[in-house]
């Protein structure tokens, strides 16, 4: 009895392993027919178009698509985006994706990208992200992002505390746009995304998301 236990426990072991060999092959082999596809780190040139990085949006890695080039990394399409304007790149393993959009789209700026909910979270803190919904805060985020002149941080600059701003949009789904906000130790306070600027009053969302 315990001899034919052995001998299907052997077999069960014998078949797992097959069929996880079995799906590295494939893997292996679907990747090595993938066309390869020109790439320079922050353009990709696919099919005579080309795709450039946005530094500021982040892509939900389950809402990455099939693979459609190789060129040391896997470049795969977007669910929901047409593949003409829409690229993304997977390092890693973490949850989210670099997304690279074909010079037809346009700029995508904050504006344009009309978020209607933002994460907050404070980096080195083990407090969850807080989200606000609250249009009034949102839209004062988004103004002084806009409308503030670009700036540089000074030389003597010390950063003091760094908060994680993730805002979501309805308009591109399971996209997310990132900024900073910063603060150093001589108490300027700056937003940096698109452009870095300095905060120089105090509107409501930094005493919400400060809080």
């Amino acid at each position: 009895m315990k001899q034919r236990t052995k001998h299907v426990g052997i077999t069960i072991l014998g078949v797992c392993l097959i069929s996880l060999l079995l799906i590295l092959s494939l893997f292996v082999v679907k990747r090595f027919f993938l066309p390869e596809i020109t790439f320079d780190g922050r353009t990709i040139f696919y099919e005579g178009r080309q795709y450039t990085v946005h530094p500021d949006l982040e892509l939900d890695r389950s809402k990455a698509g099939e693979a459609v080039g190789d060129s040391g990394l896997v470049i795969q399409s977007i669910q929901g985006y047409p593949q003409e304007q829409w690229l993304t790149i997977c390092h890693g393993h973490g949850p989210a994706c670099t997304v690279y959009i074909e010079k037809s789209v346009g700029t995508i700026d904050l504006n344009r990208f009309s978020p209607s909910e933002m994460a907050v979270k404070e980096t080195l803190s083990e407090k969850k992200p807080a989200t606000i919904r609250d249009p009034k805060l949102i839209s004062q985020l988004v103004e002084v992002m806009t409308k503030a002149p670009p700036t540089k941080f000074p030389k003597d600059y010390k950063v003091k505390k760094t908060i994680q701003i993730q805002l979501k949009s309805t308009r591109f789904k399971h996209l997310t746009y990132v900024l900073l906000y910063l603060e150093d130790q001589a108490g300027h306070r700056y937003l940096r995304g698109e452009k870095l600027v300095e905060i120089r009053d105090t509107p409501e969302w930094i005493k919400k998301i400060s809080s």
